[in-house]
């Protein structure tokens, strides 16, 4: 008998990330812009002066959002947004940890050596 046709079954796609629908390049144009604006940027002056820095339109439709409030919410490892004074967002650059000095001299590789002989004798008795 002929074989019907059978069709490949459906594999699940995951729903998009901000790394699969916001380009790295725009992504870094939008942190170098707000990252100059310390205190914060505005919302509505957002698209005016990433123009004004980049020579060219901020537009989110061609990263599948309706709006450029929601492509920076899509940007949380970059961009944090909170209400500013008189109702205004404020687009405000994400600030990575200090690093952590230590007050401990460092160790010497031999003493790193001796330390950790000393712990595999503890532990193996």
């Amino acid at each position: 008998p002929p074989q019907q046709y059978q069709p490949p079954p459906q594999q699940y796609q995951p729903p998009l990330s901000s790394t699969d629908t916001v380009p790295h390049t725009v992504k870094h144009k939008l942190a170098t812009l707000v990252s100059q604006f310390p205190s914060g940027l505005p919302y509505s002056r957002l698209c005016r002066e990433y123009r004004q820095l980049h020579g060219e339109e901020l537009d989110p439709l061609l990263y599948g959002q309706t709006s450029c409030l929601e492509l920076c919410c899509q940007l949380a490892d970059v961009i944090t947004i909170q209400q500013g004074e008189g109702g205004d967002w404020l687009l405000l650059p994400v600030r990575s940890p200090l690093p952590v000095r230590s007050t401990l001299p460092p160790l010497q590789s031999s003493k790193v050596g001796s330390l950790a002989k000393q712990a595999t004798a503890y532990y193996s008795e």
